[in-house]
């Protein structure tokens, strides 16, 4: 007969048997509660009390509101989805959120992170050319950075080598290689902004610097004499402005000082032009008191002056003797050589004799018929 049909014995096989079929299992379950609370050890169990189950409820809630406390850093965002979903976003400072329910996803939206990427590109001149990058960004939208993509950064490596290929598709090698690296750099940064705006990666770019740029190993010797070669030519040039400089600066102050000397010279002039028609007014003055005595006075100023600088003597005599002249140039020429000769024998020890005929004077000297143009 089985355990439910009338007439058995009411007893039910998955108990153990033992208890009675309205037992209740949720009074059980408290008595246990209680039975821990109260720290019994087998002894008669007492009635669940509802205050021990509130005050258990309470600190079971008052560790789930403490647990959902958190911190957002100085340089953070956090992004909160509740359920999946975007809720809010919170800045820095204690934050609360539902623990359990809500996610709390936190970043560093000031921290510069850097990304490195090495590839042999083909130029706009069909050349092959190894370029290395790198690229700093940071994080400038968190919802986008969490929400919009799967992998932010793997769609920065994807967006910087298509903005790479790009740019160096459009050059020619040794551009590349020698002056158009900053540009390339510059091109690079406007291109990956704009496809990281296009995938809502949440990403800027800071910078991107190209830090290698080198043909393939087999050209890479003479296109480093190219290099070279370039770098010559800079200096040079450089070199060469620097001596223009120079020259045009000694030109300048050259210049100046003519012109400073040219002005001086005409003030000279001018000032004694000055003083020649004051002193030919006052002599004017003077010719007209007494015209002979100032015209005899100008007469012997002018021989005197004429004649200062000569070196003839006259020696004027009285009557009809004859007008002795004196050749004094001569007789200076004569010592000078007498002195060079002297020189010579004392070094050779010979020419000593010779010294008194070089100093014999003509003793008869020429008589000048015509004193007055002799003079003159």
């Amino acid at each position: 007969m089985a355990w439910n049909q009338p007439g058995g014995n009411q007893q039910d096989p998955w108990r153990g048997g033992g208890r009675q079929q309205g037992g209740n299992d949720l009074e059980d379950l408290l008595k246990k509660l209680q039975a821990k609370f109260s720290g019994s050890r087998g002894g008669p169990q007492q009635p669940t009390s509802p205050k021990l189950i509130l005050l258990g409820i309470a600190v079971v809630a008052a560790l789930w509101l403490l647990s959902g406390f958190y911190r957002v850093n100085e340089a953070e965002q956090a992004v909160i989805l509740r359920v999946g979903a975007l809720h809010k976003i919170t800045g820095p400072g204690l934050q609360w959120h539902l623990r359990g329910v809500d996610k709390v996803l936190k970043i560093n939206t000031q921290l510069v992170d850097s990304y490195r990427h090495k590839a042999q590109m083909l130029t706009g001149d069909n050349k092959v050319v190894q370029v290395a990058i790198e690229t700093q960004f940071r994080v400038d939208d968190p919802v986008e950075y969490f929400l919009k993509n799967a992998d932010p950064r793997q769609a920065l490596a994807e967006a910087a080598e298509s903005a790479l290929r790009q740019v160096i598709g459009g050059q020619d090698m040794v551009a590349i290689i020698t002056e158009a690296r900053t540009e390339v750099a510059r091109e690079v940064t406007q291109i990956l902004q704009q496809y990281l705006n296009q995938y809502q990666a949440g990403i800027e770019i800071v910078t991107v610097n190209l830090e290698d740029a080198n043909p393939p190993g087999p050209v890479k010797e003479a296109f480093d004499d190219v290099t070279r070669a370039k770098e010559d030519q800079a200096t040079f040039e450089t070199q060469a402005e620097a001596y223009r400089k120079e020259i045009v600066a000694q030109a300048t102050g050259r210049k100046q000082r003519l012109l400073e000397e040219a002005s001086g010279d005409k003030e000279k002039v001018i000032a004694e032009a000055e003083g020649d028609a004051a002193r030919f007014e006052k002599l004017l003055i003077e010719y007209e008191k007494a015209p002979q005595i100032t015209r005899q006075r100008l007469h012997l100023e002018t021989m005197e002056r004429v004649l200062s600088g000569s070196n003839k003597v006259l020696l004027s005599g009285d009557g009809n003797q004859p007008l002795l002249y004196l050749p004094i140039d001569k007789i200076n020429s004569r010592i000078s050589n007498m002195n060079d000769s002297s020189s010579i024998g004392s070094s050779t020890g010979g020419l000593g004799t010779q010294s008194s005929e070089a100093l014999k004077v003509p003793t008869t000297l020429p008589s000048v018929r015509n004193p007055i143009r002799e003079g003159r």
